[in-house]
C-alpha cells in the first residue's frame, strides 16, 4: 500500500476541528487519547451518537465508509451493549490515533478532492506558513542590507 499522502498530525489537526463542532468545549484530540476516555469526562459519552460523528469525519475529510465497517473498526455495537467485553476486545484501539491511521489509510487509497473541508484548511495553512516564511525571509534580508 502507498505511503498516507498526509501525516497523522495533519489528520489529527482535522480530528480536532471535527470534534470542536461537535463537542465545542469536548475532548483534548491527541494520537495517544482513547476517544470513549475523553467522552466520559466530559460527561458526553451518553448523549453523543458516534456513528453522526464519524458522519461528520467522512464528509470533513472526502472518503466513504459503510456503517458496517465503522463498527467493525471500532467494535462500536459492543461499545455500549456489552462495556466489558467491548473493553477486552476492542476498547484499547479506540484511540484518535487509530482513527487517524485508518482515515490516512482511505486518504492514500482514495485521495479526496480539493473541494474537501480538509483540503481546504490544508490549503490555508500551507499558505500562511508561506507567507510566514516569506516574510521572515524579507525582515532577515532587510537586516543585512
Amino acid at each position: 500500500m502507498e505511503a498516507p499522502r498526509y501525516t497523522l498530525e495533519q489528520i489529527l489537526d482535522g480530528l480536532a476541528i471535527v470534534w470542536a463542532e461537535v463537542i465545542p468545549k469536548g475532548p483534548a484530540v491527541r494520537g495517544d487519547l482513547r476517544i470513549d476516555h475523553q467522552l466520559k469526562v466530559g460527561g458526553e459519552w451518553e448523549e453523543i451518537d458516534l456513528m453522526d460523528v464519524l458522519f461528520r469525519v467522512q464528509r470533513f475529510f472526502g472518503f466513504r465508509c459503510a456503517d458496517a465497517e465503522w463498527r467493525q473498526l471500532f467494535r462500536a455495537d459492543l461499545a455500549r451493549e456489552a462495556p466489558a467485553a467491548w473493553e477486552e476486545t476492542a476498547g484499547s484501539f479506540f484511540t484518535f490515533g487509530h482513527l487517524a491511521r485508518f482515515i490516512a489509510d482511505r486518504l492514500a487509497a482514495d485521495p479526496p478532492s480539493k473541494e474537501t473541508a480538509f483540503a481546504k484548511v490544508l490549503s490555508r495553512r500551507a499558505h500562511e506558513l508561506l507567507k510566514a516564511r516569506t516574510h521572515s525571509d524579507e525582515v532577515s534580508d532587510a537586516g543585512h542590507g
